[in-house]
């Protein structure tokens, strides 16, 4: 009897802890001026430059979502945006989590909070991609046989981004074998929602992502995210794959519409931090959700299914403890990875400070910012252009990073803010992901040393300076 209270209270407490870390880590983070440029900063840019439906359609992805967004967030004042759209991510992923929790039990929530994908949306603290956590709808409309609404909520889920409606079609075809008749009943609805779609999303399909397939096969970094991909996949679902025996086809269908999608749709270089990633997230949860309810069936390891949940558990502990950015991870201790130690999470007495300045000195007049891709403050995203340093103030491309050739943009950002006692960024591109080199720090000076030629410092704090473009 009292060995099972103290089992209930610790599942609650673990329930509470990490939903609470689901909010708290991503506040903390911006509020302590570490979050990043690419993409909240660039989002809130967009949120606060918002006038009407028209401006969705200058974006380089298709997201009528967005609209809904922007004006949910004009019922709120300027300070208060990063807080709603972090809200909105935490009670994406809480209703999700929590829904697991209640349905298939606790094994399957530990599952889903150890998982290293969850924790890199969170640091992000916001990202459209988010929504896509909403799929599992789809998933459980399938279960229950409510094959119209599952596909129904595919269209609706599409409209967070053009190039979803590949992947979540291609769960529907793997999931639902007689779709042919859904599609016959319900004939002209699906027909002309598709016909719909497709027509507003053929110059994104046919040309930004064929153009990003016929790079990955002439870049040698498209190659490391296929490399990067699959060393994913396995530490993922490796434990799952030692299930699959009697029914193989069904692990082969799910990593051919994740490979698909990802060579197709967004081939980016992948880490287990990255936000992209959430995409295998939810058929993630669902496979140990099927494979656990057959376990008899596909058991070939002759163990108890009490025995293989607990090894499963201690499994993923072990991959969030070696590879996430969670507080139980070894990166989130670790003084190696200023990315996401918990110095991130620590507001610096000169904070407000900072954030002041920002404030005073920076122009209401001002057309564009360039800001080192890990400071971000509100403020700055409330001006025309945001950018992440040295984009806005440097023709930089991100193919070749080390080019000393670099010319100013025409018309560079009226001010720049870095922090050199901060981890260094390229624009997205962190000291840390290359390595921080010779070269790294060694180009990073050279382009603080060139824009001294047409910029005045008109702040300086321990390394954090703000530069004003001279007249």
């Amino acid at each position: 009897m009292y060995q099972d209270n103290f089992l209930k209270f610790a599942k609650i407490f673990i329930v509470i802890i990490s939903q609470l870390s689901f909010i708290i880590i991503p506040i903390l983070r911006y509020y302590s001026l570490n979050s990043n440029i690419f993409d909240f900063g660039i989002d809130l840019n967009f949120f606060y430059n918002y006038k009407n439906f028209y401006d969705i359609l200058s974006r380089f992805h298709f997201q009528p979502i967005i609209f809904i967004i922007s004006e949910l967030l004009l019922n709120f004042q300027h300070n208060m945006y990063p807080y709603i759209l972090i809200m909105l991510q935490f009670l994406t992923i809480s209703f999700f989590t929590i829904f697991l929790y209640f349905k298939y039990g606790f094994t399957i929530y530990l599952l889903s909070i150890f998982n290293p994908i969850i924790w890199g949306l969170v640091t992000t603290l916001f990202h459209l991609d988010f929504l896509f956590i909403l799929s599992f709808l789809i998933f459980e409309f399938y279960l229950r046989k409510k094959y119209f609404f599952a596909l129904l909520f595919i269209i609706i889920l599409s409209l967070v981004k053009e190039i979803f409606i590949l992947l979540l079609l291609s769960y529907y075809i793997v999931y639902k074998k007689n779709i042919l008749t859904i599609i016959s009943k319900y004939y002209n609805i699906i027909i002309l929602s598709l016909a719909i779609f497709f027509l507003l999303n053929f110059i994104y399909i046919m040309f930004i992502n064929i153009g990003n397939l016929l790079l990955f096969f002439s870049n040698t970094k498209y190659l490391e995210s296929l490399y990067s991909l699959v060393k994913c996949f396995l530490i993922l679902f490796l434990p799952l794959i030692t299930l699959i025996y009697t029914r193989p086809l069904l692990i082969i269908q799910i990593t051919l519409v994740i490979l698909f999608y990802f060579i197709i749709g967004n081939s980016q270089l992948l880490s287990f931090n990255n936000h992209y990633l959430i995409l295998i997230y939810v058929p993630y949860i669902y496979l140990c959700i099927y494979l656990l309810d057959n376990f008899n069936y596909h058991n070939i390891i002759n163990i108890k299914i009490k025995t293989f949940k607990n090894l499963l558990i201690v499994y993923y502990l072990f991959i969030n403890i070696l590879i996430s950015v969670s507080p139980l991870s070894r990166i989130f201790w670790s003084s190696s990875y200023s990315n996401f130690n918990f110095k991130n999470y620590i507001i610096d007495p000169n904070t407000d400070l900072i954030k002041n300045r920002i404030t005073e000195l920076i122009s209401v007049d001002a057309n564009s910012i360039s800001s080192q891709n890990n400071i971000f403050y509100y403020k700055l995203a409330t001006y025309k252009h945001l950018y992440s340093f040295p984009y806005g103030v440097f023709e930089f491309d991100s193919n070749n990073i080390f080019n000393y050739d670099i010319n100013f943009k025409i018309v560079p950002s009226d001010y720049i803010i870095i922090n050199l006692d901060k981890a260094l960024y390229l624009g997205d591109i962190s000291c840390q992901s290359v390595s921080c080199n010779k070269d790294f720090l060694n180009y990073y000076n050279f382009l603080i040393n060139k824009i001294e030629k047409k910029y005045s410092v008109i702040y300086y704090n321990n390394e954090f300076k703000i530069y004003k473009k001279n007249e």
